[in-house]
């Protein structure tokens, strides 16, 4: 009950803009140092204020849990990073197979997780996976690279 889920990133779906990624809406609401073209310009949290957020929640007893949902979900990161899109699947998943996808998610998350001041504060960070088509095998993988971060 004291657990409060922020979804930091999604999208809308293709059929919903003219089935087409370009005009279909998506977001990454938190700023980002690595791939500054990641966040939002529409609205997003500094990772100034995020901290502070989860400071506050903190002091009422609430859990902050971060949520980056990865492969799928994902048109923000192809938007930033268009290499790292699946043509398979569709531009709101992740290629996989792409040497750079790793990297890139592996950069994300050491972001908000490394260094003496993280701005993942709590015990809890949420990964999503779900919802990626087929390729199981390979979300595991890339499960690994962010567990192991």
């Amino acid at each position: 009950m004291n657990d409060f889920q922020i979804h930091l990133n999604d999208n809308g779906f293709k059929q919903f803009f003219g089935n087409n990624w370009d005009s279909t809406y998506a977001a990454f609401r938190l700023e980002n140092s690595t791939y500054p073209t990641l966040t939002a310009k529409d609205g997003s949290y500094s990772k100034k204020q995020f901290i502070e957020l989860q400071n506050l929640a903190s002091s009422y007893g609430v859990n902050i849990v971060p949520e980056i949902d990865v492969p799928a979900h994902s048109l923000a990161f192809t938007r930033a990073i268009p290499e790292i899109g699946s043509k398979k699947y569709g531009m709101d998943h992740l290629d996989l197979d792409h040497p750079k996808t790793m990297e890139v998610i592996d950069n994300v998350f050491k972001e908000y997780l490394s260094g003496p001041n993280p701005v993942f504060t709590g015990p809890d960070v949420h990964i999503g996976t779900d919802e990626y088509a087929k390729k199981m095998r390979k979300n595991s993988e890339l499960l690994q690279i962010i567990i192991s971060n």
